[in-house]
């Protein structure tokens, strides 16, 4: 199932693109970092953080997050109004 937020969660590391790691519900199990393509997934003290310079948004960490901590984070309608 994927999730889909117009905002991150307090404390998520980042949105910058469209996926995010909810530190509430991250257990720092792995299963991101390994399935990610790129290796953009790094887990630091216990938490799941996306380095978006790597990302390429392709979704693999949201498929594979049995916590669902990694989220896609949606463009919020205000956001698409100016295109």
């Amino acid at each position: 199932m994927i999730v889909t937020r117009s905002s991150p969660p307090p404390g998520a590391s980042g949105a910058a693109k469209g996926h995010l790691i909810d530190p509430a519900a991250c257990v720092a199990c792995l299963a991101c970092a390994r399935t990610c393509p790129t290796k953009a997934i790094r887990v630091r003290e216990g938490l799941a953080r996306i380095n978006y310079e790597l990302c390429v948004d392709c979704g693999a960490c949201v498929v594979e997050c049995r916590q669902g901590a990694a989220l896609a984070a949606s463009t919020p309608p205000s956001d698409l109004q100016r295109f």
